[in-house]
């Protein structure tokens, strides 16, 4: 049993991750019809659980088909579209289809194996704490080193390597606590554990959180939320546990 989906200046993204995201809403803001396609069962795998079910249902509000647990299987050019085949068993015929499927480090045919520099399995360049690889001579920043993908962090790589090659001052780079913005719609960002991660490392957490109309809509009517949570070690939180001994 087979269904097919026609629809005209219509694109068709493929993935849950950030850039899917950005993308589907830039698509979206645009005026085209938008499907997004995810294979899993919520978008932005690695956010925080709430963050991601909250953020997927307001992308819905927008006008975007998201659809969860759905894989492509097939593609093809019919009669001036393209024809998707999808597990479920439906065919979904669009425009233009864009797969922000992940990445891959670009170190293939460089010379690095030559140079005595490795790579793990992914074809990342391997580093440690300094961005030194297993050549002392070579070092490597950025997302070639797949440490944590984000221009700023590659900033920041760059300028601990200067301060420690070129400054005579040593400074390793933690790549713990970095912040991660969605340029999504509506936009999404974090910093530091997710409730679960929280969880599995300390006994005693408390999470504060309300999901509420940002101010700006009041006027164009949207039904916008926004939601705003915050994750606490318990046992660090004075005024948590004075509020639990007066309760």
């Amino acid at each position: 049993m087979c269904s097919v989906l026609r629809a005209r200046h219509a694109a068709l993204q493929l993935s849950g991750g950030y850039i899917a995201c950005e993308f589907a809403g830039i698509f979206n803001g645009l005026g085209t019809s938008v499907m997004q396609l995810h294979r899993g069962p919520q978008i932005l795998r690695g956010f925080d659980d709430e963050l991601r079910h909250h953020l997927a249902a307001e992308i819905i509000k927008t006008g975007v088909d998201l659809r969860l647990d759905v894989d492509a299987l097939t593609l093809e050019r019919q009669r001036g579209s393209l024809s998707l085949y999808l597990s479920t068993g439906e065919v979904v015929e669009v425009d233009v289809v864009m797969a922000a499927t992940g990445r891959r480090c670009n170190t293939a045919g460089i010379g690095f194996q030559e140079a005595g520099v490795a790579l793990d399995e992914d074809g990342a360049i391997k580093v440690d704490e300094y961005s030194r690889t297993s050549n002392p001579n070579i070092y490597a920043v950025g997302d070639v080193t797949n440490r944590v993908n984000l221009a700023s962090v590659a900033i920041h790589e760059g300028h601990a390597f200067a301060d420690s090659v070129f400054g005579n001052r040593r400074r390793p780079v933690d790549h713990a606590n970095v912040p991660f913005a969605v340029f999504s719609r509506p936009q999404a960002a974090s910093v530091g554990l997710s409730e679960t991660e929280t969880r599995a490392r300390y006994s005693d957490v408390a999470v504060y959180g309300s999901a509420v109309r940002p101010m700006r809509t009041a006027l164009s009517r949207t039904e916008e939320r926004a939601l705003v949570k915050l994750v606490v070690d318990a046992s660090t939180d004075s005024g948590y546990r004075r509020a639990r001994r007066r309760g």
